[in-house]
């Protein structure tokens, strides 16, 4: 029975794969990788994104002068058309999922 489910859910992936959204973000992500400088410089900006979002989870209440410095350190980095636009769909994708897996935790009346 279970199976039918993981069926279903590939078949639903595999629409996403094929969706506009989904091909920019794998596009651009492959155009980064290509220059291995430039998915350094990617990889150590969200590096220090996820250090800073981290504290402030914890309650840092230096934040924002964190994300001031955040974003002028790495200006060069997010200045870059590809590194934006790549952010830009890897957020938007990362909605979509999110919104998607709310969705089916609400419908399935799930307290997680």
């Amino acid at each position: 029975m279970k199976d039918i489910y993981f069926e279903q859910a590939g078949e639903l992936i595999a629409r996403i794969k094929r969706s506009e959204e989904y091909n920019k973000y794998i596009n651009l992500r492959e155009l980064i990788y290509k220059e291995p400088e430039l998915k350094t410089k990617l990889n150590h900006f969200r590096k220090e994104n996820f250090r800073v979002h981290a504290e402030y989870s914890f309650g840092y209440y230096n934040n924002f002068e964190s994300l001031i410095g955040l974003r002028k350190d790495h200006d060069e980095v997010l200045s870059h058309p590809t590194i934006r636009d790549f952010i830009q769909a890897e957020i938007e994708l990362g909605k979509f999922v999110s919104a998607l897996m709310d969705f089916m935790v609400e419908q399935l009346d799930i307290d997680i």
